[in-house]
Protein backbone atom coordinates (compact mmCIF):
# COMPACT_ATOMS: atom_id res chain seq x y z
CA UNK A 1 0.00 0.00 0.00
CA UNK A 2 1.21 3.45 -0.78
CA UNK A 3 1.03 6.75 1.04
CA UNK A 4 -1.22 8.93 -1.09
CA UNK A 5 0.93 12.01 -0.68
CA UNK A 6 3.97 10.35 -2.15
CA UNK A 7 2.32 8.23 -4.82
CA UNK A 8 0.50 10.20 -7.50
CA UNK A 9 -1.43 7.24 -8.82
CA UNK A 10 -4.52 8.50 -10.59
CA UNK A 11 -6.95 6.38 -8.68
CA UNK A 12 -9.20 9.12 -7.35
CA UNK A 13 -12.36 7.19 -8.33
CA UNK A 14 -13.33 4.28 -6.13
CA UNK A 15 -12.30 1.04 -7.79
CA UNK A 16 -15.19 -1.10 -6.66
CA UNK A 17 -18.92 -0.56 -6.81
CA UNK A 18 -20.29 0.24 -3.34
CA UNK A 19 -24.05 -0.03 -3.03
CA UNK A 20 -25.98 -0.09 0.23
CA UNK A 21 -29.20 -2.05 -0.03
CA UNK A 22 -31.84 -3.21 2.42
CA UNK A 23 -30.80 -6.32 4.30
CA UNK A 24 -30.92 -9.46 2.17
CA UNK A 25 -32.18 -12.79 3.43
CA UNK A 26 -29.19 -14.49 5.04
CA UNK A 27 -29.62 -17.36 7.46
CA UNK A 28 -28.46 -16.39 10.96
CA UNK A 29 -26.43 -19.57 11.30
CA UNK A 30 -24.56 -18.68 8.09
CA UNK A 31 -23.35 -15.33 9.46
CA UNK A 32 -20.06 -15.08 11.33
CA UNK A 33 -19.80 -13.45 14.74
CA UNK A 34 -19.11 -9.71 14.37
CA UNK A 35 -16.43 -7.78 16.24
CA UNK A 36 -17.38 -4.93 18.53
CA UNK A 37 -15.82 -1.64 17.45
CA UNK A 38 -14.68 -0.85 20.98
CA UNK A 39 -12.54 -3.99 21.04
CA UNK A 40 -10.44 -2.98 18.00
CA UNK A 41 -7.07 -1.42 18.84
CA UNK A 42 -5.09 0.44 16.20
CA UNK A 43 -1.45 1.33 16.81
CA UNK A 44 -0.67 4.12 14.33
CA UNK A 45 3.07 4.02 15.03
CA UNK A 46 3.45 0.26 14.62
CA UNK A 47 0.88 0.12 11.80
CA UNK A 48 -1.04 -2.71 13.43
CA UNK A 49 -4.69 -3.36 14.10
CA UNK A 50 -5.50 -5.91 16.78
CA UNK A 51 -8.90 -7.34 17.71
CA UNK A 52 -10.44 -10.44 19.24
CA UNK A 53 -11.47 -13.19 16.84
CA UNK A 54 -13.78 -16.16 16.89
CA UNK A 55 -12.59 -19.73 16.41
CA UNK A 56 -13.79 -21.19 13.12
CA UNK A 57 -13.79 -17.81 11.38
CA UNK A 58 -11.19 -16.14 9.18
CA UNK A 59 -10.49 -12.44 8.74
CA UNK A 60 -9.15 -10.13 6.01
CA UNK A 61 -8.44 -6.38 5.87
CA UNK A 62 -8.17 -4.48 2.59
CA UNK A 63 -7.89 -0.85 1.66
CA UNK A 64 -11.35 0.67 1.26
CA UNK A 65 -13.02 -0.55 -1.97
CA UNK A 66 -9.67 -1.82 -3.17
CA UNK A 67 -11.21 -4.91 -4.72
CA UNK A 68 -8.27 -7.21 -3.97
CA UNK A 69 -9.75 -9.27 -1.15
CA UNK A 70 -7.88 -12.58 -1.20
CA UNK A 71 -9.18 -15.19 1.23
CA UNK A 72 -6.10 -17.36 0.67
CA UNK A 73 -4.23 -14.77 2.79
CA UNK A 74 -6.89 -14.58 5.51
CA UNK A 75 -5.88 -14.57 9.20
CA UNK A 76 -7.29 -16.94 11.79
CA UNK A 77 -7.32 -16.19 15.54
CA UNK A 78 -4.17 -17.25 17.41
CA UNK A 79 -4.12 -19.44 20.52
CA UNK A 80 -5.25 -16.48 22.63
CA UNK A 81 -8.11 -15.72 20.25
CA UNK A 82 -6.46 -12.57 18.88
CA UNK A 83 -6.30 -11.35 15.26
CA UNK A 84 -3.66 -8.84 14.22
CA UNK A 85 -3.24 -7.07 10.87
CA UNK A 86 0.06 -5.40 9.99
CA UNK A 87 0.92 -2.69 7.48
CA UNK A 88 -2.12 -0.56 8.41
CA UNK A 89 -1.01 2.84 7.12
CA UNK A 90 -1.99 6.35 8.03
CA UNK A 91 -4.37 8.32 5.85
CA UNK A 92 -6.24 5.25 4.62
CA UNK A 93 -9.59 3.66 5.27
CA UNK A 94 -9.72 -0.12 5.62
CA UNK A 95 -12.50 -2.66 5.26
CA UNK A 96 -12.34 -5.62 7.60
CA UNK A 97 -14.17 -8.75 6.51
CA UNK A 98 -14.87 -12.02 8.27
CA UNK A 99 -16.62 -15.21 7.29
CA UNK A 100 -17.07 -18.76 8.47
CA UNK A 101 -13.80 -20.45 7.51
CA UNK A 102 -13.97 -21.77 3.96
CA UNK A 103 -17.53 -20.52 3.38
CA UNK A 104 -18.66 -19.21 0.02
CA UNK A 105 -19.11 -15.52 -0.76
CA UNK A 106 -22.65 -15.25 0.58
CA UNK A 107 -21.36 -15.80 4.11
CA UNK A 108 -18.88 -12.92 3.96
CA UNK A 109 -19.71 -10.13 6.36
CA UNK A 110 -18.34 -6.58 6.51
CA UNK A 111 -17.83 -5.91 10.21
CA UNK A 112 -15.95 -2.65 10.51
CA UNK A 113 -14.60 0.28 8.51
CA UNK A 114 -11.40 1.67 9.98
CA UNK A 115 -10.35 5.31 9.53
CA UNK A 116 -6.74 6.43 10.00
CA UNK A 117 -5.78 9.28 12.30
CA UNK A 118 -5.80 11.74 9.38
CA UNK A 119 -2.24 12.96 9.98
CA UNK A 120 0.07 13.93 7.12
CA UNK A 121 3.81 13.66 6.73
CA UNK A 122 5.36 17.11 7.21
CA UNK A 123 6.50 19.12 4.21
CA UNK A 124 10.24 19.67 3.82
CA UNK A 125 11.52 22.27 6.26
CA UNK A 126 11.94 25.83 5.00
CA UNK A 127 15.25 26.30 3.25
CA UNK A 128 15.56 22.67 2.13
CA UNK A 129 14.38 23.56 -1.35
CA UNK A 130 11.00 22.25 -2.40
CA UNK A 131 7.49 21.66 -1.33
CA UNK A 132 6.16 18.33 -2.53
CA UNK A 133 4.10 18.43 -5.75
CA UNK A 134 0.45 19.09 -5.04
CA UNK A 135 -2.08 16.32 -5.49
CA UNK A 136 -3.86 16.09 -8.83
CA UNK A 137 -6.83 18.43 -8.99
CA UNK A 138 -8.66 16.31 -11.56
CA UNK A 139 -8.63 13.03 -13.44
CA UNK A 140 -6.62 12.76 -16.68
CA UNK A 141 -8.12 14.53 -19.64
CA UNK A 142 -9.02 11.79 -22.09
CA UNK A 143 -8.73 12.31 -25.87
CA UNK A 144 -11.64 13.15 -28.08
CA UNK A 145 -13.74 10.22 -29.26
CA UNK A 146 -11.97 8.30 -32.00
CA UNK A 147 -8.47 9.15 -30.74
CA UNK A 148 -7.50 6.58 -28.15
CA UNK A 149 -3.76 6.47 -28.75
CA UNK A 150 -2.75 9.05 -26.13
CA UNK A 151 -4.00 10.67 -22.96
CA UNK A 152 -3.19 13.87 -21.09
CA UNK A 153 -2.56 14.37 -17.38
CA UNK A 154 -3.41 17.66 -15.69
CA UNK A 155 -2.87 18.62 -12.06
CA UNK A 156 -2.39 21.68 -9.85
CA UNK A 157 1.22 22.86 -9.68
CA UNK A 158 3.26 25.33 -7.64
CA UNK A 159 4.14 28.61 -9.33
CA UNK A 160 7.77 28.45 -8.17
CA UNK A 161 8.34 24.96 -9.52
CA UNK A 162 8.97 23.33 -12.90
CA UNK A 163 8.01 19.82 -13.94
CA UNK A 164 9.28 17.01 -16.17
CA UNK A 165 7.64 13.66 -16.96
CA UNK A 166 9.15 10.43 -18.33
CA UNK A 167 8.38 6.74 -18.23
CA UNK A 168 9.36 5.18 -14.96
CA UNK A 169 12.99 4.11 -14.97
CA UNK A 170 14.06 6.67 -17.56
CA UNK A 171 16.18 9.74 -16.80
CA UNK A 172 14.36 13.11 -16.74
CA UNK A 173 15.44 15.73 -19.26
CA UNK A 174 16.10 19.08 -17.58
CA UNK A 175 17.65 20.66 -20.70
CA UNK A 176 17.04 24.40 -20.48
CA UNK A 177 16.53 24.69 -24.25
CA UNK A 178 14.31 21.63 -24.56
CA UNK A 179 10.55 21.24 -24.53
CA UNK A 180 10.50 18.76 -21.67
CA UNK A 181 10.14 21.30 -18.83
CA UNK A 182 6.62 22.45 -18.05
CA UNK A 183 5.66 25.40 -15.83
CA UNK A 184 2.21 26.02 -14.38
CA UNK A 185 -0.04 28.15 -16.57
CA UNK A 186 -1.82 31.30 -15.40
CA UNK A 187 -4.42 29.15 -13.65
CA UNK A 188 -1.73 27.13 -11.85
CA UNK A 189 -2.32 23.99 -13.91
CA UNK A 190 0.43 21.67 -15.15
CA UNK A 191 -0.37 19.49 -18.14
CA UNK A 192 1.40 16.71 -20.03
CA UNK A 193 -0.15 15.32 -23.22
CA UNK A 194 0.80 12.65 -25.74
CA UNK A 195 1.08 10.06 -22.96
CA UNK A 196 0.53 6.35 -23.51
CA UNK A 197 -2.48 4.90 -21.66
CA UNK A 198 -1.89 2.23 -19.00
CA UNK A 199 1.73 3.25 -18.49
CA UNK A 200 3.65 4.10 -15.33
CA UNK A 201 5.29 7.52 -15.52
CA UNK A 202 7.38 9.48 -13.05
CA UNK A 203 6.80 13.20 -12.59
CA UNK A 204 9.83 15.16 -11.36
CA UNK A 205 9.69 18.66 -9.93
CA UNK A 206 12.21 21.15 -8.61
CA UNK A 207 12.45 24.82 -7.80
CA UNK A 208 12.50 26.58 -11.15
CA UNK A 209 15.97 27.14 -12.57
CA UNK A 210 17.83 25.20 -9.88
CA UNK A 211 19.85 22.04 -10.13
CA UNK A 212 18.55 20.37 -6.98
CA UNK A 213 16.88 19.04 -4.96
CA UNK A 214 14.32 17.12 -7.00
CA UNK A 215 11.10 15.54 -5.79
CA UNK A 216 9.53 12.72 -7.81
CA UNK A 217 6.23 10.89 -7.80
CA UNK A 218 4.76 8.05 -9.89
CA UNK A 219 1.57 8.35 -11.92
CA UNK A 220 -0.30 5.62 -13.80
CA UNK A 221 -2.19 6.87 -16.83
CA UNK A 222 -5.72 5.54 -17.22
CA UNK A 223 -7.11 3.60 -20.17
CA UNK A 224 -9.42 5.44 -22.51
CA UNK A 225 -11.98 2.66 -22.14
CA UNK A 226 -12.71 -0.95 -23.06
CA UNK A 227 -14.95 -3.08 -25.21
CA UNK A 228 -16.81 -6.18 -24.02
CA UNK A 229 -18.05 -8.82 -26.45
CA UNK A 230 -20.46 -11.60 -25.52
CA UNK A 231 -23.34 -13.50 -27.14
CA UNK A 232 -25.40 -13.52 -23.98
CA UNK A 233 -24.71 -13.32 -20.26
CA UNK A 234 -25.38 -16.99 -19.66
CA UNK A 235 -23.57 -19.81 -17.90
CA UNK A 236 -21.10 -21.34 -20.34
CA UNK A 237 -20.80 -18.28 -22.57
CA UNK A 238 -17.43 -16.65 -23.15
CA UNK A 239 -17.08 -12.95 -22.32
CA UNK A 240 -14.09 -11.21 -23.90
CA UNK A 241 -12.80 -7.72 -23.21
CA UNK A 242 -10.24 -5.57 -24.97
CA UNK A 243 -8.66 -2.37 -23.70
CA UNK A 244 -8.93 0.90 -25.61
CA UNK A 245 -6.45 1.32 -27.17
CA UNK A 246 -6.20 -2.40 -27.97
CA UNK A 247 -2.38 -2.48 -27.77
CA UNK A 248 -2.25 -1.27 -24.17
CA UNK A 249 -0.02 -3.45 -22.00
CA UNK A 250 -2.42 -4.47 -19.26
CA UNK A 251 -3.29 -7.48 -17.15
CA UNK A 252 -6.78 -8.53 -16.14
CA UNK A 253 -8.72 -9.54 -13.04
CA UNK A 254 -12.30 -10.69 -13.41
CA UNK A 255 -14.62 -9.97 -10.50
CA UNK A 256 -18.03 -11.17 -9.36
CA UNK A 257 -20.54 -8.97 -7.55
CA UNK A 258 -21.44 -10.35 -4.14
CA UNK A 259 -24.00 -9.08 -1.64
CA UNK A 260 -22.44 -8.74 1.81
CA UNK A 261 -24.56 -8.32 4.96
CA UNK A 262 -23.25 -5.67 7.38
CA UNK A 263 -23.70 -6.80 10.98
CA UNK A 264 -21.85 -4.06 12.85
CA UNK A 265 -21.21 -0.33 12.69
CA UNK A 266 -23.16 2.58 11.26
CA UNK A 267 -24.75 0.55 8.44
CA UNK A 268 -25.70 -2.50 10.49
CA UNK A 269 -28.68 -4.28 8.98
CA UNK A 270 -27.90 -3.12 5.44
CA UNK A 271 -26.40 -5.16 2.61
CA UNK A 272 -23.34 -4.01 0.74
CA UNK A 273 -22.71 -5.02 -2.87
CA UNK A 274 -19.07 -5.27 -3.95
CA UNK A 275 -17.05 -6.82 -6.75
CA UNK A 276 -14.65 -9.48 -5.54
CA UNK A 277 -11.89 -11.14 -7.62
CA UNK A 278 -12.61 -14.53 -9.17
CA UNK A 279 -9.71 -16.86 -8.41
CA UNK A 280 -7.63 -17.69 -11.49
CA UNK A 281 -9.66 -15.44 -13.82
CA UNK A 282 -6.82 -13.30 -15.14
CA UNK A 283 -7.10 -13.67 -18.92
CA UNK A 284 -8.82 -11.37 -21.42
CA UNK A 285 -11.65 -13.91 -21.77
CA UNK A 286 -13.81 -15.47 -19.09
CA UNK A 287 -16.25 -18.38 -19.33
CA UNK A 288 -19.25 -17.76 -17.08
CA UNK A 289 -19.99 -20.49 -14.53
CA UNK A 290 -22.88 -21.49 -12.29
CA UNK A 291 -21.24 -19.48 -9.49
CA UNK A 292 -22.07 -16.38 -11.55
CA UNK A 293 -25.81 -17.07 -11.76
CA UNK A 294 -27.76 -13.94 -10.90
CA UNK A 295 -24.52 -11.98 -10.45
CA UNK A 296 -23.06 -8.99 -12.24
CA UNK A 297 -19.49 -9.30 -13.51
CA UNK A 298 -16.66 -6.83 -13.89
CA UNK A 299 -13.06 -6.85 -15.06
CA UNK A 300 -10.25 -4.73 -13.69
CA UNK A 301 -7.50 -3.63 -16.09
CA UNK A 302 -4.15 -3.35 -14.33
CA UNK A 303 -0.86 -1.70 -15.26
CA UNK A 304 2.13 -1.56 -12.99
CA UNK A 305 0.02 -3.21 -10.31
CA UNK A 306 -2.49 -0.34 -10.40
CA UNK A 307 -6.04 -0.32 -11.71
CA UNK A 308 -6.26 1.83 -14.84
CA UNK A 309 -9.82 1.01 -15.88
CA UNK A 310 -12.76 -1.09 -14.81
CA UNK A 311 -15.51 -2.47 -17.00
CA UNK A 312 -18.36 -3.21 -14.62
CA UNK A 313 -22.05 -4.11 -14.48
CA UNK A 314 -21.60 -6.86 -17.10
CA UNK A 315 -24.61 -9.12 -16.81
CA UNK A 316 -26.59 -10.28 -14.95
CA UNK A 317 -25.66 -13.88 -15.71
CA UNK A 318 -28.55 -16.21 -16.45
CA UNK A 319 -28.92 -19.96 -16.83
CA UNK A 320 -27.86 -21.20 -20.24
CA UNK A 321 -30.61 -21.78 -22.78
CA UNK A 322 -33.13 -19.16 -21.63
CA UNK A 323 -33.12 -17.64 -25.09
CA UNK A 324 -34.28 -20.14 -27.75
CA UNK A 325 -32.59 -18.11 -30.47
CA UNK A 326 -29.23 -17.92 -28.68
CA UNK A 327 -26.22 -19.48 -30.38
CA UNK A 328 -26.08 -22.95 -28.77
CA UNK A 329 -22.47 -24.11 -29.04
CA UNK A 330 -20.26 -23.44 -26.04
CA UNK A 331 -17.12 -24.72 -27.80
CA UNK A 332 -17.22 -22.09 -30.56
CA UNK A 333 -15.66 -18.88 -29.19
CA UNK A 334 -16.93 -15.57 -30.47
CA UNK A 335 -13.52 -14.71 -31.92
CA UNK A 336 -12.86 -18.10 -33.56
CA UNK A 337 -12.00 -17.93 -37.27
CA UNK A 338 -14.81 -20.42 -37.99
CA UNK A 339 -17.48 -18.71 -35.84
CA UNK A 340 -19.30 -17.00 -38.73
CA UNK A 341 -19.22 -20.19 -40.79
CA UNK A 342 -20.70 -22.27 -37.96
CA UNK A 343 -23.43 -19.66 -37.39
CA UNK A 344 -24.28 -19.70 -41.09
CA UNK A 345 -24.32 -23.51 -41.26
CA UNK A 346 -26.54 -23.95 -38.20
CA UNK A 347 -28.94 -21.12 -39.13
CA UNK A 348 -29.41 -22.63 -42.60
CA UNK A 349 -29.87 -26.21 -41.41
CA UNK A 350 -26.71 -27.44 -43.10
CA UNK A 351 -25.36 -29.06 -39.97
CA UNK A 352 -26.04 -29.33 -36.27
CA UNK A 353 -23.65 -29.98 -33.46
CA UNK A 354 -22.18 -33.08 -31.92
CA UNK A 355 -24.57 -32.37 -29.02
CA UNK A 356 -27.07 -29.68 -28.07
CA UNK A 357 -24.31 -27.44 -26.71
CA UNK A 358 -21.20 -28.53 -28.65
CA UNK A 359 -20.28 -28.24 -32.31
CA UNK A 360 -17.10 -30.32 -32.09
CA UNK A 361 -14.86 -27.96 -34.09
CA UNK A 362 -11.78 -30.14 -33.54
CA UNK A 363 -13.57 -33.44 -34.27
CA UNK A 364 -12.52 -35.26 -37.47
CA UNK A 365 -14.74 -34.55 -40.48
CA UNK A 366 -15.75 -37.65 -42.42
CA UNK A 367 -16.55 -38.12 -46.09
CA UNK A 368 -20.11 -38.87 -45.08
CA UNK A 369 -20.38 -35.55 -43.25
CA UNK A 370 -18.73 -33.62 -46.06
CA UNK A 371 -21.12 -34.85 -48.75
CA UNK A 372 -24.09 -34.30 -46.42
CA UNK A 373 -23.05 -30.70 -45.80
CA UNK A 374 -22.85 -30.11 -49.57
CA UNK A 375 -26.25 -31.73 -50.13
CA UNK A 376 -27.88 -29.61 -47.42
CA UNK A 377 -26.29 -26.42 -48.82
CA UNK A 378 -27.81 -27.28 -52.20
CA UNK A 379 -31.27 -27.46 -50.64
CA UNK A 380 -31.39 -31.22 -49.86
CA UNK A 381 -32.64 -32.25 -53.32
CA UNK A 382 -34.04 -35.73 -53.94
CA UNK A 383 -31.67 -37.93 -55.96
CA UNK A 384 -33.07 -39.06 -59.31
CA UNK A 385 -32.08 -42.69 -58.71
CA UNK A 386 -32.32 -44.89 -55.63
CA UNK A 387 -30.02 -47.57 -57.03
CA UNK A 388 -27.60 -48.85 -54.42
CA UNK A 389 -24.09 -47.90 -55.48
CA UNK A 390 -21.83 -48.79 -52.53
CA UNK A 391 -21.78 -51.68 -50.11
CA UNK A 392 -20.93 -49.37 -47.18
CA UNK A 393 -23.88 -46.99 -47.77
CA UNK A 394 -27.21 -48.27 -46.45
CA UNK A 395 -30.64 -46.73 -46.97
CA UNK A 396 -30.91 -46.08 -43.25
CA UNK A 397 -27.71 -43.97 -43.19
CA UNK A 398 -28.09 -40.20 -42.79
CA UNK A 399 -25.74 -39.76 -45.76
CA UNK A 400 -27.62 -42.17 -48.07
CA UNK A 401 -29.41 -39.54 -50.21
CA UNK A 402 -26.45 -37.11 -50.13
CA UNK A 403 -24.13 -39.81 -51.53
CA UNK A 404 -26.58 -40.74 -54.33
CA UNK A 405 -27.04 -37.08 -55.20
CA UNK A 406 -23.31 -36.30 -55.19
CA UNK A 407 -22.48 -39.24 -57.47
CA UNK A 408 -25.31 -38.31 -59.86
CA UNK A 409 -23.98 -34.76 -60.10
CA UNK A 410 -20.42 -35.91 -60.66
CA UNK A 411 -19.26 -34.23 -57.47
CA UNK A 412 -17.49 -37.30 -56.16
CA UNK A 413 -17.06 -41.05 -56.62
CA UNK A 414 -16.17 -43.77 -54.17
CA UNK A 415 -12.79 -44.65 -52.73
CA UNK A 416 -13.13 -47.93 -54.72
CA UNK A 417 -15.61 -49.23 -57.25
CA UNK A 418 -17.98 -50.52 -54.56
CA UNK A 419 -17.08 -48.50 -51.45
CA UNK A 420 -17.68 -44.83 -50.67
CA UNK A 421 -15.70 -44.71 -47.41
CA UNK A 422 -18.23 -42.59 -45.45
CA UNK A 423 -16.40 -43.04 -42.12
CA UNK A 424 -13.01 -42.08 -43.54
CA UNK A 425 -11.72 -38.68 -42.46
CA UNK A 426 -11.75 -36.35 -45.41
CA UNK A 427 -8.41 -34.92 -46.54
CA UNK A 428 -7.78 -31.35 -47.63
CA UNK A 429 -7.43 -32.53 -51.24
CA UNK A 430 -10.75 -34.40 -51.08
CA UNK A 431 -12.52 -31.46 -49.42
CA UNK A 432 -11.63 -28.94 -52.12
CA UNK A 433 -12.42 -31.54 -54.80
CA UNK A 434 -15.94 -31.98 -53.38
CA UNK A 435 -16.42 -28.21 -53.40
CA UNK A 436 -14.98 -27.84 -56.89
CA UNK A 437 -17.33 -30.50 -58.24
CA UNK A 438 -20.34 -28.87 -56.56
CA UNK A 439 -19.37 -25.55 -58.16
CA UNK A 440 -19.47 -27.10 -61.65
CA UNK A 441 -15.69 -27.39 -62.20
CA UNK A 442 -15.10 -23.82 -63.40
CA UNK A 443 -11.82 -22.42 -64.76
CA UNK A 444 -9.25 -22.97 -62.04
CA UNK A 445 -6.08 -21.06 -62.88
CA UNK A 446 -2.75 -21.91 -61.30
CA UNK A 447 -1.54 -22.37 -57.73
CA UNK A 448 1.84 -21.78 -55.99
CA UNK A 449 2.22 -25.01 -53.99
CA UNK A 450 5.26 -27.25 -54.26
CA UNK A 451 3.32 -30.32 -53.04
CA UNK A 452 0.66 -30.04 -55.78
CA UNK A 453 1.79 -31.28 -59.21
CA UNK A 454 -0.05 -30.33 -62.40
CA UNK A 455 -0.82 -34.02 -62.95
CA UNK A 456 -2.44 -34.57 -59.52
CA UNK A 457 -6.17 -35.33 -59.60
CA UNK A 458 -6.71 -32.49 -57.10
CA UNK A 459 -4.57 -29.85 -58.89
CA UNK A 460 -7.47 -27.96 -60.48
CA UNK A 461 -9.63 -28.03 -57.30
CA UNK A 462 -6.72 -26.70 -55.22
CA UNK A 463 -6.01 -23.91 -57.73
CA UNK A 464 -9.71 -22.96 -57.85
CA UNK A 465 -10.04 -22.90 -54.05
CA UNK A 466 -6.83 -20.89 -53.64
CA UNK A 467 -7.63 -18.31 -56.34
CA UNK A 468 -11.15 -17.76 -54.98
CA UNK A 469 -10.06 -17.28 -51.38
CA UNK A 470 -11.84 -20.39 -50.12
CA UNK A 471 -8.70 -21.70 -48.49
CA UNK A 472 -4.99 -21.07 -48.55
CA UNK A 473 -2.06 -23.39 -47.97
CA UNK A 474 -0.63 -24.79 -44.78
CA UNK A 475 2.37 -22.57 -45.62
CA UNK A 476 3.14 -20.15 -48.43
CA UNK A 477 4.55 -22.98 -50.55
CA UNK A 478 2.61 -26.08 -49.36
CA UNK A 479 -1.06 -27.00 -49.51
CA UNK A 480 -0.93 -30.15 -47.38
CA UNK A 481 -3.26 -32.25 -49.58
CA UNK A 482 -3.05 -35.36 -47.39
CA UNK A 483 -3.70 -33.55 -44.11
CA UNK A 484 -6.93 -34.62 -42.43
CA UNK A 485 -9.70 -32.10 -41.89
CA UNK A 486 -11.74 -31.27 -38.81
CA UNK A 487 -15.34 -30.05 -38.69
CA UNK A 488 -14.44 -26.38 -38.24
CA UNK A 489 -12.29 -26.45 -41.39
CA UNK A 490 -14.92 -28.18 -43.51
CA UNK A 491 -17.72 -25.80 -42.57
CA UNK A 492 -15.37 -22.85 -43.22
CA UNK A 493 -14.47 -24.22 -46.68
CA UNK A 494 -18.14 -24.67 -47.48
CA UNK A 495 -19.08 -21.19 -46.27
CA UNK A 496 -16.29 -19.69 -48.38
CA UNK A 497 -17.44 -21.54 -51.51
CA UNK A 498 -21.04 -20.40 -51.05
CA UNK A 499 -19.94 -16.79 -50.54
CA UNK A 500 -17.91 -17.07 -53.73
Amino acid sequence: MKNKKKHLSILLALAMAFVLLPAAAFADDALPVPVEEASIVWDSEAGTLTMPGTSGQEYAAVEYNDGTLDWSKAIEPDAEGSVQFTGIEKNFTYDIFTRIKGAEGAAMTLIYTHESDGSQEPDPAEGEGLEEPKWFSQMPEYPEEGDAETVAVTFAGNAEQEYVICEKGETPDWAADGDAIVRPDEDGAVGFDGLTPATVYTIYTRTAGTESPVVSADVVTMLCGSEAVCDAYEVGRVLTVTPVPANAKVTYQWCRQIATPIVAGEYEGMTRSDYFPIEGATAASYTMTEADLGKMLAVRFLAGGEEVHMAEDLGPVEAFGTDEDAFPFLDVPLNAYYRVAVEWATENGITGGTSKTTFGPAAPATRGQMVTFLWAAAGSPEPESTEKLFTDVKESDYFYKPVLWAVEKGITAGVTADKFGPAQTVTRAQAVTFLYGAAGRPEAGSEPFEDVADTDWFAAPVAWAFNNGITSGTTKTTFGPEQLCVRSQIVTFLYGSVQH
